[in-house]
């Protein structure tokens, strides 16, 4: 039988006899038991060990540490044991005495812990010393993956709309931003030259009217770092959106 004692089991139950081993208490059908701390620490160690002999000097080891006791001694605290849970040594229904060996405790015990119950099952006299059950316990914790959200389509831009980078976080992607801009800009010089439509002679034309400002864009929020391209078609510039909650390069056409 797998040795029950591990941190935080601290009820043991059988039939209708409750033991408590974090407050020292037996309670029968409900009701409280007297036992002196000697007799309730022999109980739990057999309970510890349900279905295998415990053996005498292992019960002066484990209970009286080092304390010279004679047999004698070991006798009187099993039959306080009895008359506490209400057994018998004549028709034992819950501690049988192997005859100059030791102990065993015969009863199915189910330790506790909160909610949680495992049964521990005793062991036949025969099996006791070569196997070893080992009880289930139920789970009292569930895992769940959460579902991974999509990522964002980037979107890009076509003649006459503005294309869009994919949003960074503005302080972390600030300089990087920068040098995007500026890589851009430097792009855009030495891809206009090869592109430039031959120059044609201008045309006689009677004197322009007066002059009108128009505006470039109409994005609310700030915009910022303009840059014409040599052929003065485009304009590269930073917006950081109507929430300035992040900074996005931007290539509009004049």
């Amino acid at each position: 039988m797998k040795d029950a004692r591990e941190p935080g089991l601290l009820l043991y139950s059988f039939d209708d006899i409750t033991v408590n081993r974090g407050s020292a208490q037996v309670r029968k059908g409900g009701q409280l038991r007297r036992i002196t701390p000697r007799a309730f620490e022999v109980l739990v160690y057999l309970l510890e060990h349900p279905g295998r002999i415990v053996q005498k000097q292992e019960l002066f080891e484990e209970v009286w540490k080092g304390t010279f006791v004679t047999d004698n001694a070991l006798t009187r605290t099993i039959a306080e044991l009895r008359r506490v849970i209400g057994d018998s040594a004549e028709e034992p229904r819950y501690i049988e005495t192997a005859t100059k060996r030791g102990y065993r405790f015969m009863a199915s015990v189910t330790v506790l812990e909160g909610a949680t119950a495992v049964s521990a099952v005793p062991l036949g006299p025969d099996d006791a010393s070569t196997s070893e059950n080992k009880p289930e316990q139920a789970s009292l914790t569930g895992s769940k993956s959460l579902p991974q959200s999509p990522a964002a389509p980037v979107s890009s831009g076509s003649f006459g709309e503005i294309g869009r980078a994919v949003r960074p976080p503005a302080r972390r992607f600030f300089w990087p931003a920068v040098a995007l801009l500026a890589a851009l800009i430097a792009g855009l010089t030495l891809w206009s030259p090869f592109n430039r439509l031959p120059d044609t002679p201008a045309r006689n034309s009677s004197p322009a009217g007066p002059l009108r400002t128009v505006p470039f864009t109409t994005l609310l929020g700030q915009e910022k770092w303009p840059a014409f391209s040599s052929d003065g078609n485009q304009i590269a510039f930073a917006w950081e959106g109507e929430g300035r909650d992040n900074c996005d390069i931007y290539v509009k056409l004049i």
